[in-house]
């Protein structure tokens, strides 16, 4: 009998390669944390350039808990600074609307390659070829689920859904 638990831990345990090498620093016009502007990824982190410089920010990677592509048109991340006064312990989780050109392969590849925290992404990376094997599998949500498939990749797994929204890397 098949079990998609051990077929996936199998998956991570043999994952040994680096996803492939993309060019930055990469550019996206967004609007959130209180303003319009500019989210630049680079090599050692990522920065806020705001229309209003007062909303301006830059962060390492080092220094953010995870980072999210929700979609090709909203980028989260969650930092390590504490949130609102409000609710004590849980640490802040800041979310972008891009306004611009949608996230791309190449990104999500570049943050592969330079974030060593947790990644999770609705866009597949560039350049990550053929998956290795696929499984079909149902993504359990609450009373409904999605069904798809996990794609074993030499770089990571993905769950691809027949909903691009439901589908992550």
């Amino acid at each position: 009998m098949f079990n998609p638990v051990l077929a996936l831990a199998f998956a991570l345990a043999t994952m040994c390669t680096s996803p492939p090498q993309a060019a930055g620093p990469f550019e996206l016009a967004v609007r959130g944390a209180g303003s319009r502007g500019t989210l630049v990824f680079t090599a050692s982190g990522l920065s806020f350039e705001a229309a209003d410089s007062k909303h301006s920010r830059q962060w390492p990677y080092h220094e953010l808990k995870q980072i999210r592509v929700v979609s090709p048109r909203e980028v989260a991340f969650d930092t390590f600074e504490d949130g609102s006064r409000w609710r004590f312990g849980a640490d802040r989780t800041i979310e972008f609307d891009v306004t611009g050109d949608a996230v791309n392969g190449s990104l999500v590849a570049f943050l592969l390659e330079h974030v060593e925290r947790p990644l999770t992404s609705a866009v597949l990376p560039a350049g990550i070829g053929e998956p290795r094997t696929r499984i079909d599998a149902k993504h359990l949500r609450g009373r409904k689920g999605t069904h798809g498939t996990i794609a074993v990749y030499a770089t990571g797994l993905a769950y691809e859904a027949t909903g691009p929204a439901d589908s992550r890397y």
